[in-house]
């Protein structure tokens, strides 16, 4: 029976705060993990050689800043359409960001050409 032979729709079942018009939400959610899932393959598949340690280290960091920060932002999009109050997890929203810093520094400090280290005094 429909709504127009007057018996009310049935009412929807499931917790309250989990309802279909958090649809965009869970399509965008599944779009960043892909996109996430993509990232991890790309930045495995690098051939890497680092010179150093610290290069190795931040090439680290930056691999991870990078799947991070789209594994995140599927992450806030699943908080934001599943949690009653998103406000209570403000702290998992500064991530993203965070995320991106790691990167842009990590980015930044692999581009730069190693320091030359100091001539030794002479012996003699």
């Amino acid at each position: 029976m429909t709504l127009a032979q007057g018996v009310p729709a049935p009412a929807p079942t499931g917790p309250p705060h989990v309802m279909t018009g958090h649809a965009v939400e869970f399509v965008l959610a599944a779009l960043f993990f892909l996109l996430g899932v993509r990232s991890a393959v790309h930045w495995l598949r690098i051939g890497f050689r680092p010179a150093s340690a610290r290069d190795a280290a931040l090439f680290a960091l930056h691999a991870t800043g990078r799947v991070g920060t789209w594994f995140a932002l599927a992450g806030a999009f699943v908080l934001y359409a599943t949690a009653a109050e998103p406000r209570r997890y403000a702290w998992y929203f500064a991530l993203i960001p965070g995320l991106a810093g790691v990167q842009l520094l990590s980015g930044f400090f692999l581009s730069r050409e190693p320091t030359p280290d100091p001539p030794s005094p002479p012996q003699g």
